[in-house]
């Protein structure tokens, strides 16, 4: 199931279940939004609901701190709810590849022992089925069976342990992974980084290039890929050369072992040669 963009645009929700996971909205002091998909272990670890949904807080001080919770989640800021909702459409229903664009996912697990944390990073984009559109990522794509097994974690404990299946990495603190930011601010500027790279891609011949340009790149690293593989093969041919090479030089090495003893044993009757003629 795709990430929904079905929360009303004149409301203020601040959580939205839906079947797999859970949108949650924070709206911090300094404008904007702060924006998350969870799941019920997750929402339990920021003590909200997770059987209703929830409207946002009269209370400016508690939306900061909700935010700042997302973002030690991967939460990100947007600067509206109706920027976020029109590409994701666009990603989940147009297929438009969008890459770097957009924000990736970025699922976050913290051991209950309080050491470090496990951090996965993913595209937000979703399988193109077009073949024209068919690229190298520049992250991977959301893994096989990630929300069945995500869905099925009682604890935070459980969770890391998913995510290092998937082969998440390790911080010893959020401080260390530059996914995870400690303030808001540092997350409005990011956002704003984002917001001009969706600008973009409203622009259709804008994105009419970059269509093109994934396509080449995918051509491109077809054509590595079968470069690797010729180069391989070669490694291989050179590899059994050398082999037959070394079996070669083994079978010579005998050989000149055989006739060393051969001289030798000339070297031995030469000399019984000579003191049988000096007896003479």
């Amino acid at each position: 199931m795709s990430q929904s963009s079905s929360s009303p645009l004149n409301s203020s929700p601040r959580t939205v279940i839906h079947l797999q996971n859970c949108q949650t909205i924070a709206y911090p002091s300094v404008g904007g939004i702060v924006l998350g998909h969870f799941s019920a272990v997750e929402l339990s670890y920021l003590n909200l609901p997770r059987f209703h949904n929830t409207d946002r807080s009269s209370d400016p001080a508690e939306e900061d701190d909700l935010a700042l919770r997302m973002l030690s989640l991967g939460a990100h800021w947007w600067p509206s709810y109706k920027l976020y909702a029109r590409h994701i459409e666009e990603m989940n229903d147009v297929s438009i590849p969008y890459e770097f664009h957009f924000p990736p996912n970025v699922k976050v697990a913290y051991p209950s022992s309080g050491n470090g944390v496990w951090v996965l990073k993913f595209s937000a984009d979703w399988p193109c089925f077009d073949d024209e559109y068919v690229r190298a990522r520049y992250l991977p794509g959301k893994p096989d069976k990630w929300e069945e097994r995500v869905g099925m974690c009682l604890s935070m404990d459980d969770r890391c342990e998913v995510l290092k299946g998937f082969g998440a990495k390790f911080y010893g603190s959020p401080g260390e992974c530059e996914d995870l930011l400690g303030t808001i601010e540092e997350a409005v500027e990011r956002g704003r980084v984002y917001e001009a790279l969706l600008k973009k891609m409203e622009d259709l011949r804008y994105v009419a290039e970059w269509r093109e340009w994934i396509k080449e790149s995918y051509e491109q690293s077809e054509e590595s890929y079968e470069q690797s593989e010729e180069s391989y093969e070669q490694s291989e041919e050179s590899y059994e050369q050398s082999e037959e090479s070394y079996e070669q030089s083994e079978e010579s090495y005998e050989q000149s072992e055989e006739s060393y003893e051969q001289i030798e044993g000339n070297d031995q009757q030469i000399e019984e040669t000579y003191e049988q003629s000096d007896d003479l």
